[in-house]
């Protein structure tokens, strides 16, 4: 079994300031946010949570700069950095910190080949998952069924993940990230599927 190794990560060029972080709001993470529409959404609905968002695509957080200017000023409770998640919770995400982790529409790497970057096999997602509180929650999104087994099958096997709730969207779902927006007009499926920690990796 391959272990993560935080030494092998390295630091992000930025210092995330936990102090600046309220501590009368949940906390959610998403990472993979795109051009941050979800973001944005959350926040303006959701005043009593804080989010933090991370896209590390430059032409993705551009688009996120623009979009916000549609949006009354909210960032109070929405933190969205241009940056790799992998080295941003490796060293500045406290465990046991996270109420709720957002995998919005992840690249699903379809090549054999590729397995290996799937969230799910990734040696990193277990030390992603001990970020979650006890009873701390993952959202994942996407519209191959195939992902959507796997991921849920390898959690499930592995005791890192209890499946609780999983459902198909509704074709007039209003979209909630621009991939789920491209995804329901093609007439495509979309899948939500929420998770919940176990309390086998809470323990160990």
């Amino acid at each position: 079994m391959r272990l993560f190794k935080a030494e092998n990560i390295p630091p992000p060029p930025l210092c995330l300031c936990w102090n600046l972080i309220p501590k009368n709001k949940k906390l959610a993470l998403e990472i993979g946010a795109g051009s941050g529409l979800f973001s944005l959404e959350f926040a303006r609905e959701n005043p009593d949570w804080f989010l933090l968002s991370m896209e590390r695509t430059a032409n993705k957080y551009a688009r996120f700069l623009q979009l916000k200017k549609n949006f009354p000023p909210l960032q109070e409770n929405l933190y969205f950095l241009r940056a790799d998640g992998v080295n941003v919770v490796t060293h500045w995400v406290p465990p046991h910190s996270i109420d709720r982790l957002f995998l919005l529409y992840p690249n699903p790497h379809p090549k054999a080949k590729q397995a290996n970057l799937r969230w799910h096999n990734m040696i990193f997602f277990e030390e992603l998952l001990k970020r979650l509180k006890p009873d701390g929650v993952v959202e994942l999104r996407t519209n191959l069924e195939w992902y959507l087994r796997e991921f849920k099958e390898k959690v499930r096997s592995e005791n890192l993940l209890i499946p609780e709730t999983e459902r198909l969207l509704p074709k007039d779902h209003p979209p909630q990230t621009a991939f789920e927006k491209k995804y329901l007009a093609r007439g495509e499926n979309c899948f939500q599927l929420i998770l919940k920690k176990s309390k086998a990796l809470t323990d160990s």
